[in-house]
């Protein structure tokens, strides 16, 4: 678990960073880890100068291999070092079409460039076509190099806004979703006087990463080791004569007359997963015949997602899947939101993708980021 000590650490963005946790608290920080090294006493430490502290700092926590803050170029990133950072950056540069003339369609490519404007003086008009393009060709006589330059303005803004999580971050969120979940689950309308998330709920997720999510979620909240199963079924209830619906989670026992199904993801982005895993569930339970006054209710719950897809022209909160109808969930519950677009200008304001510690969301929006870290061997596996 990574711990934090408010210091002045003076980088190129600036001194520390502010740390939002999910609980809503905000503490401006910097990385500090718990043991320092045996030549230097406390007293000691205070008396380092600020380039110093930076550098022993990022000495411990690089030879402990800690899911820790390391770079100060990038305090928003875990376990990455600066100088692995300027390495992606640069081989991921010099992997570039290799423009070697100005021709007028390269002067055109740059001028509808959405960065172009980040690198122009302010004596320069854009919108003077002439003056734009006499001012690039002399200053890049080689169109590589602003080709280059723009890239890597590109990677630094996307890399800068990059959302890592520690456990103890999503053992927060786990905690605070399941509370929303279940005031949600109180206000169903329903039969029972009383609806319960102990006795008579079930979770599910999909493979790998969804599972270390999962067991985060039930040990964050507790759950039973009979909520998470490995099948479905119905049973015949003697007292009552009537099928109910059963699940089984091998050798904890079993979970009778299920009444609600949550289904965890980690992120909700474009909505895909949660789609397939809404009809997944529904074939399933539809196999099994269920009386319809037995069938469960179904909840989407995400960790973290965006603040896009989870409402409707009536601000209601349901998952609407790019170009698809909605999965009529009975309750969709978002742990984090997060603004993942960018502006007219192509700058990630809030968040440009999430790295957790165990995994890596799959998709486009995730796709510099899984490259970032399986640059480094010891990350090869998100």
């Amino acid at each position: 678990m990574v711990k934090y000590r408010i210091i002045d650490v003076k980088g190129p963005r600036g001194k520390g960073f502010d740390r939002h946790y999910p609980s809503g608290k905000i503490a401006h920080v910097a990385p500090f880890k718990r043991h320092l090294p045996p030549q230097l006493t406390k007293g000691d430490f205070k008396k380092l100068v600020e380039a110093e502290k930076a550098r022993v700092i990022e000495k411990i926590q690089t030879e402990e291999k800690d899911w820790a803050h390391l770079s100060i170029e990038y305090p928003n990133l875990i376990g990455l070092t600066d100088e692995q950072v300027e390495n992606f950056i640069k081989e991921d540069c010099d992997e570039l079409y290799k423009e070697t003339q100005w021709y007028p369609y390269v002067v055109m490519d740059f001028y509808n460039h959405p960065l172009i404007e980040c690198i122009l003086p302010v004596n320069i008009n854009k919108e003077n076509y002439n003056d734009f393009s006499d001012y690039i060709q002399k200053k890049y006589p080689n169109p590589q190099e602003l080709k280059k330059l723009l890239h890597r303005k590109k990677l630094e803004n996307y890399i800068s806004k990059i959302k890592c999580y520690n456990k103890e971050d999503l053992e927060q969120i786990s905690i605070t979703a399941f509370n929303d979940l279940s005031n949600q689950i109180k206000n169903i309308k329903s039969p029972d006087p009383a609806p319960s998330l102990d006795y008579h709920t079930i979770y599910l997720t999909s493979p790998r990463g969804g599972l270390e999510t999962l067991g985060t979620f039930a040990y964050a909240n507790q759950l039973r080791k009979e909520t998470i199963p490995f099948d479905l079924d119905k049973k015949l209830n003697y007292s009552s004569h009537e099928d109910m619906f059963y699940a089984t989670s091998l050798p904890y026992g079993s979970i009778v007359e299920v009444r609600d199904i949550v289904y965890l993801d980690d992120i909700c982005l474009s909505g895909e997963q949660q789609t397939k895993a809404y009809d997944t569930i529904q074939k399933n339970i539809e196999s099994l015949k269920l009386d319809p006054k037995i069938k469960p209710r179904l909840h989407y719950v995400a960790l973290v997602g965006s603040n896009k897809v989870i409402k409707d022209k009536e601000g209601r909160r349901v998952v609407i899947p790019e170009q698809e109808t909605k999965r009529e969930w009975n309750t969709v519950t978002i742990g984090e939101l997060h603004d993942f677009e960018k502006d007219k200008k192509g700058i990630f304001n809030d968040v440009s993708a999430i790295v957790l510690p165990f995994s890596i969301p799959d998709g486009e929006p995730h796709f510099i980021a899984r490259n970032l870290y399986k640059s480094i061997d010891k990350y090869r596996h998100l």
